[in-house]
């Protein structure tokens, strides 16, 4: 070998590359928001989520956990996360939670559910009342 670090015509080099993988804790980019929907229609809940590692969304209703079900339907692409009620009743009523957790943290939105009796229940209602 040659002083000065050449072999022969051939100059030596020593290229390192570095990748670096940062984590971030989980956020809402886009939270949650309240709606009011009349009995026997459809709500949809819907919020965007960021982090590294890609957060797990799990939903509540009044602390109880949803799983998903024909009558709530739990979806997820890329950074969109929904919660779909395909027929709301008056019981479904209450606070929602959407609580997205990774290796970093935890995070949580809230919205609330309320639900307007439609004029055929209120109307039962008030024949129900006066027949007592």
């Amino acid at each position: 070998m040659a002083a000065g670090g050449h072999l022969g015509k051939f100059q030596m080099a020593i290229c390192a590359c570095v990748c670096v993988v940062v984590g971030v804790a989980p956020q809402f980019t886009e939270k949650l928001h309240s709606q009011r929907v009349r009995e026997g229609g459809s709500a949809r809940f819907v919020a965007r989520v960021s982090g590294n590692p890609a957060p797990e969304v799990t939903w509540y209703r009044e602390g109880l956990q949803i799983t998903s079900s024909p009558d709530f339907i739990i979806s997820s692409e890329d950074d969109l996360r929904s919660l779909t009620i395909t027929e709301v009743f008056r019981e479904d009523a209450g606070k929602f939670t959407a609580r997205a957790s990774n290796t970093l943290g935890q995070v949580q939105c809230v919205a609330e559910l309320i639900v307007e009796r439609t004029s055929i229940s209120l109307i039962v209602s008030i024949r129900l009342e006066l027949l007592v």
